[in-house]
């Protein structure tokens, strides 16, 4: 049982930091006053092909689907993402962080 949630782990984390299949980013410090829009036009105009963006309710974080994966490489080492008046910081989208610790025993 414990070697099989080992293996459950290690291929979600080979997920989340595989740039093949996880093409999704979060952006933080993102102003709540942007809408979706704006922010895919920005990101567009910083050279980034960008599906989807969705915001998190009244946060100033956003999630965001990129459709290459050379560009997740890219927005994760781009430190100069301004939105609005606020420098955008990127992190990788780990879909297994919100879970609590008890639901992996």
């Amino acid at each position: 049982r414990q070697n099989y949630v080992d293996e459950i782990k290690k291929c979600q984390q080979q997920e989340i930091y595989n740039l093949e299949l996880n093409k999704i980013v979060l952006l933080k410090n993102v102003p709540v006053q942007e809408s979706e829009k704006e922010i895919k036009e920005t990101l567009e105009e910083y050279g980034y092909s960008v599906e989807q963006v969705k915001r998190f309710n009244k946060m100033p974080m956003i999630m965001i689907t990129l459709s290459k994966a050379e560009e997740m490489m890219k927005i994760l080492q781009d430190k100069n993402i301004q939105i609005g008046y606020s420098m955008a910081q990127a992190v990788i989208f780990d879909k297994n962080r919100s879970r609590p610790k008890h639901h992996f025993k």
